[in-house]
């Protein structure tokens, strides 16, 4: 199986400063996410909004081999589509640049759910979607999003068969309190995840 990561890096900056380049004990947020990477994902995508952004994100990217995306503007679904639309990608998981406390146990679920179903998506109990932090198997996800009248997320998954959702209490097998999916929005998260870093050391 050839998996790909797609991390998404376009969110609003804090204070003029790009979401992944956050420092989180001095080191830049998205670190902390490509780390947290299954061994088995053969390419890493940054996908990034334009070439301002990529020039920022360009050092990490060499340092980790990973490839940068530049966008074009699109909806975030056809940004992805276009991105996997090569037939020798299998299956890809998407995540954000900004949460620091991902671990390898849950992207590795991630991406072994694609053997079995189209997308694995994590969901709430008032049925919130997770899309950010999911897998999806690449040709059902193209096909789905050419045949959407809307390109959102919901309306594009909507066109998938064999989805599997998971709730989120089932998922703290990976981390009891869930805080993979804390993410970093503005510098006080910083100190909060630091402080979260710490105690899981002690």
């Amino acid at each position: 199986m050839h998996g790909i990561a797609i991390i998404w890096t376009d969110f609003k900056p804090v204070k003029g400063i790009e979401r992944g380049l956050l420092q989180i004990n001095n080191r830049p947020t998205i670190e902390y996410v490509l780390e947290a990477l299954p061994d088995e994902i053969g390419e890493v995508f940054l996908s990034v909004k334009g070439e301002a952004e990529a020039r920022l994100y360009n050092e990490i990217a060499e340092r980790y081999f990973a490839r940068l995306h530049v966008g074009r503007g699109l909806p975030m679904t056809e940004e992805v589509a276009r991105l996997v639309g090569d037939e020798e990608i299998d299956s890809f998981i998407i995540l954000p640049c900004d949460a620091p406390l991902l671990n390898k146990g849950f992207t590795s679920f991630l991406l072994e759910g694609t053997k079995k179903f189209s997308a694995i998506i994590p969901r709430s109990s008032d049925e919130n979607c997770y899309y950010l932090f999911s897998s999806y198997r690449s040709r059902e996800f193209v096909r789905a999003c050419n045949s959407a009248d809307r390109k959102q997320f919901d309306s594009v998954v909507n066109q998938m068969n064999n989805v599997l959702y998971v709730k989120l209490s089932a998922l703290r097998v990976f981390d009891e309190k869930l805080n993979i999916f804390m993410r970093v929005n503005d510098f006080s998260d910083t100190k909060r995840i630091e402080s979260i870093m710490r105690q899981s050391k002690s």
